[in-house]
């Protein structure tokens, strides 16, 4: 097992965030939640994660996701570790700015998709990940380029522990109803 998950990086408070993804807090949390739904603002940063154990909550969200981006910046990262796929995506001024996205699945592991206005630190991060990689097969470095870029940009990492102590306060989420398939097809 791996995770499969998304989350969002905003800056904005947490009441913002969930307003704009229509969400609700269900109650506040102690500690980092585990394999569950929060939302918490990084003291260091003061960006807003908004956790999700849906890997395509983001893919569904995405005219959200742009909206909000125009008063707002607002970060993407999509992690699929049983296929090592990653994906970072950054909205700024209701635009998106810049995607990089890794599939590590096929033949190439070197595979990496980057669109947009790039961060400074891309080529060299890129570089210095293709450098690790060489001839390893063992261990996929390149999955590591768009987990580093959000990374830097918010002060998250999607498989780190935050402690309470440096977010404002955990606050776990209700999480969206899914649809069934036929409720999907016919409404």
């Amino acid at each position: 097992m791996g995770f499969r998950i998304c989350f969002l990086g905003a800056k904005a408070s947490p009441v913002q965030v969930l307003k704009a993804f229509g969400l609700s807090a269900e109650q506040l949390c102690s500690e980092m939640p585990q394999e569950e739904w929060w939302v918490a603002q990084i003291k260091s940063s003061g960006w807003t994660v908004l956790w999700s154990e849906e890997e395509t909550f983001g893919q569904t969200k995405l005219a959200e996701i742009e909206a909000f981006s125009e008063n707002h910046d607002i970060c993407l990262c999509e992690i699929n570790e049983t296929t090592m796929w990653s994906s970072a995506t950054f909205w700024r001024g209701g635009t998106e700015v810049w995607r990089v996205s890794h599939a590590g699945d096929g033949d190439d592991l070197f595979h990496i998709e980057a669109t947009g206005d790039l961060p400074d630190t891309y080529e060299l991060r890129r570089s210095a990940l293709f450098d690790e990689q060489g001839g390893e097969t063992g261990v996929d470095f390149v999955f590591e380029i768009p987990v580093e870029l959000i990374e830097e940009l918010i002060g998250f990492r999607y498989d780190s522990y935050l402690d309470a102590s440096e977010v404002d306060q955990f606050h776990c989420l209700n999480a969206p109803v899914k649809q069934s398939l036929l409720r999907r097809i016919f409404g």
